[in-house]
């Protein structure tokens, strides 16, 4: 009964471990990987042979005049301005994966004629340059990742520290509990 408990309170122990173990395994201060190895391809519907749609920057600002450059493989198969709208349209295309870039950034397109395109297919493409601003973990003040705001307004390290605490506290009480009750003797009525 003895070895019982014993096994029971360091399997206890474990399993709070291993509740904040992730936690503790994460540096604080650690940059973010990027995951995504592989470009992300975006079916658009063409228009009569024509690609149209619209660049903005990170924070969705119009780019006005910015060039946009329509690839196939390493030939460049057309080419326009944007308006003063963010709009461009290049005509004379066909169904095929191309490279659409502009001087900053690049995506990868699969386009359709309108008649084959799949129900997934955008009737038109959104380019967005440079780097998005995101409203994701900025709770408490700052990112995520370390410093003054993870969720809840507490970063990594201090989830780590509260874990313990709460998994000392649990172990105290299964312990407590145990000792309490090995000297009593349960009678039925």
């Amino acid at each position: 009964m003895k070895k019982f408990k014993q096994i029971q309170w360091a399997l206890a122990c474990l399993a709070c471990f291993g509740m904040v173990s992730p936690a503790m395994a994460v540096e604080p201060n650690a940059p973010a990987t990027n995951v995504a190895s592989q470009p992300q391809i975006v079916d658009v519907s063409l228009n009569n042979g024509a690609l149209t749609g619209k660049v903005v920057d990170g924070n969705g600002t119009i780019e006005k005049g910015t060039t946009v450059k329509v690839s196939l493989g390493s030939k460049l198969v057309g080419s326009a301005n944007t308006n003063e709208n963010g709009d461009f349209v290049i005509s004379n295309l066909k169904s095929g994966l191309y490279q659409v870039s502009t001087d900053k950034t690049q995506s990868v397109v699969r386009l359709w004629e309108g008649n084959v395109a799949p129900p997934v297919a955008k009737p038109k493409v959104l380019i967005v340059t440079g780097e998005a601003t995101r409203a994701q973990d900025c709770v408490g003040g700052g990112g995520g990742g370390g410093g003054g705001g993870g969720f809840g307004g507490f970063n990594r390290r201090e989830w780590a520290v509260i874990g313990i605490a709460v998994a000392a506290l649990i172990v105290a009480i299964i312990a407590i509990a145990d000792d309490c009750c090995e000297n009593q003797v349960i009678v039925s009525p």
